[in-house]
């Protein structure tokens, strides 16, 4: 693996880490499966009760549980994954440009999951007008493609760096974001804001938040050493 081209180099790695993707794959297929079984005997009620927005609740809840599956998969490819691309003296480069492949991969594969199961309901109820995975902008499905992957970098960069005080780090990280969102400061400054200016800087907030994550993360994985 040390002289193979970068997308062989991901390909290994995903097969490598397939053992642990697989049954998370199967899981969430399994989920939406169960998902449109149950709404081909839910739905007449629901029609009938008037509630037929309650169609996309499966997929946004199968969104949610891949986003968390996403997670724990990158968390794997950047702490296992790297840690065995360094021992077998690869770059760190390239075993983070692979690690970085593999996730986004993987997390397109479970993005997709639930898009799947949201147009089957929407083909077989005709809710194209109400389904709500629909609406959600180019950006929103960007930011979920990256969101497991850049935050799952950034925390094994800290527990690679920090080693045993990683996790007060991560405690102190959360502590302090758990006490700055309900200051009583901000929350004139925040009831000023306009739902329309929220959204229009708000792509530019995740860009922002994480091309900073990444950065962070992919710079600290590449001179950190393996402990």
């Amino acid at each position: 693996m040390k002289n193979t081209s970068l997308p062989c180099l991901t390909f290994n790695l995903v097969r490598l880490q397939l053992p642990f993707f697989m049954p998370l794959l199967l899981i969430e297929a399994g989920l939406a499966v169960l998902a449109v079984a149950a709404m081909q005997i839910l739905f007449p009620v629901l029609a009938l009760a008037d509630f037929k927005e309650l169609l996309s609740v499966p997929s946004l809840l199968l969104l949610l549980f891949g986003m968390i599956l996403n997670l724990l998969a990158s968390i794997s490819l950047f702490s296992t994954g790297w840690s065995l691309g360094v021992e077998m003296s690869i770059s760190r480069r390239r075993i983070l440009a692979a690690a970085w492949g593999a996730g986004l991969l993987f997390s397109a594969l479970l993005l997709v999951i639930p898009l799947l199961c949201e147009t089957v309901l929407a083909f077989r109820w005709d809710g194209f007008g109400s389904m709500l995975l629909f609406r959600i902008p180019w950006w929103g499905w960007a930011a979920m493609l990256f969101l497991a992957v850049s935050t799952a970098c950034f925390l094994c960069a800290i527990v690679q760096v920090f080693r045993s005080a990683g996790a007060l780090v991560l405690w102190a990280l959360f502590m302090g974001v758990c006490l700055l969102a309900p200051s009583k400061s901000l929350r004139p400054t925040l009831e000023t804001i306009r739902l329309e200016d929220l959204l229009a800087v708000l792509p530019w907030l995740l860009l922002a938040f994480f091309v900073a994550e990444a950065v962070a993360g992919t710079v600290m994985l590449s001179r950190a050493s393996i402990h």
